[in-house]
């Protein structure tokens, strides 16, 4: 996905890995990746319940899911796991976007 650096699965479940794909999906046929491409360059996501081997703190960091709460991205989307729709509207807020289902 254009503006996503490649995602880091640390074991996640499927439930994470869907959510994640169904929000980048809808942000990409919306083209709200477009606008990460451009605002960050690119973020990246890491969710699962083992922590991740590096983080790239150069790059924006956004962890997904209660498993990854404790390795403090610059944004960290809570719940287990949590929706597509509050994934996309939390990213959507990072680019000064309303959110379009109020989860968030």
């Amino acid at each position: 996905f254009e503006g996503i650096e490649p995602y880091v699965d640390c074991s996640a479940c499927s439930g994470c890995v869907g959510a994640i794909g169904v929000a980048l999906a809808r942000m990409r046929d919306a083209g709200e990746l477009r606008m990460i491409a451009e605002k960050f360059g690119k973020i990246s996501l890491i969710a699962g319940r083992n922590n991740p081997k590096s983080i790239d703190r150069k790059i924006f960091c956004v962890t997904v899911g209660n498993c990854q709460a404790k390795q403090k991205g610059q944004l960290h989307i809570p719940d287990c796991p949590p929706s597509g729709f509050s994934i996309r509207d939390r990213i959507r807020n990072l680019l000064g976007l309303e959110s379009l289902y109020n989860e968030t």
